[in-house]
């Protein structure tokens, strides 16, 4: 049998932990039999209700929260400082953060949407990624006591969007765009490593980044479930493989 790139012993940062994708990440990661999790978010009573959660799954989960903005430099500095003190740095980081500052996905023209929004909209979608990875690399690729760097993942959430052109919601495309060539450039740089860098596109996914609308059918968006099992696909494939992109589509259009 083909070694896993993932075992059930390693450590998983899940960035964006507090709710939707991330959220539903890490209980499908308990379910699958995976113990040891790092939550980071914003919000400390939603990453603590999530942890209670997870540990009465089983007396065998260890669930570490950290309340951090990626967002501020100075909390993704603390947060790296803080698990480089760990016994072993987490291999697996995924990075289930993105949307909109306001938390709601809205269309409208780009001639018209505030620069600040604007801003806000590429730090959380690209930047913030971008500045995880450029500190969690050098970690990743830092050789064992034998020389040999072990498997390590960097999964970023992207979207359709990125794909996809649509009116309305050309600022979140382009930072979408720019995560994906991003990850795509840097996953060649370290391939040869064993280090796995890959993507996962969801279009329409049924979370609160979608607010209800009368014309939005929620039947037809992608069961947030699907995307978590996605993810897991990426992170278990075997060494062999290397799965850069993951797309889903919804199979009949919501709208």
């Amino acid at each position: 049998m083909a070694e896993k790139h993932l075992r059930k012993s390693d450590a998983i940062v899940i960035v964006g932990a507090s709710r939707g994708i991330g959220e539903n990440l890490a209980r499908t990661l308990v379910e699958a039999g995976y113990r040891n999790l790092h939550l980071v978010a914003r919000s400390q009573k939603k990453l603590e209700a999530l942890r209670r959660d997870l540990e009465r799954h089983s007396d065998e989960v260890s669930v570490r929260v950290h309340v951090r903005d990626m967002c501020i430099e100075k909390d993704l500095m603390a947060l790296v400082h803080e698990l480089q003190s760990e016994n072993a740095f987490p291999r697996h980081w995924v990075l289930s953060v993105g949307g909109t500052p306001s938390g709601k996905f809205l269309i409208e023209p780009f001639e018209s949407t505030p620069w600040e929004q604007i801003v806000s909209t590429v730090d959380l979608n690209f930047m913030a990624p971008m500045r995880i990875m450029h500190q969690v690399l050098p970690e990743l690729m830092r050789p064992n006591s034998d020389g040999v760097v072990e498997p390590a993942s960097v999964i970023a959430l992207s979207s359709q969007a990125a794909h996809h052109a649509r009116g309305g919601a050309s600022v979140y495309a382009a930072a979408k765009h720019g995560l994906w060539g991003l990850v795509r450039s840097v996953a060649e740089e370290v391939r040869e490593l064993g280090i796995r860098l890959a993507v996962v596109a969801p279009g329409m996914v049924d979370t609160e980044l979608h607010p209800s609308h009368p014309k939005l059918d929620r039947s037809k968006m992608i069961p947030v479930e699907d995307v978590s099992r996605a993810i897991l696909f990426t992170l278990e494939c075997s060494v062999a493989s290397a799965p850069f992109e993951v797309h889903i589509r919804p199979q009949r259009s919501p709208k």
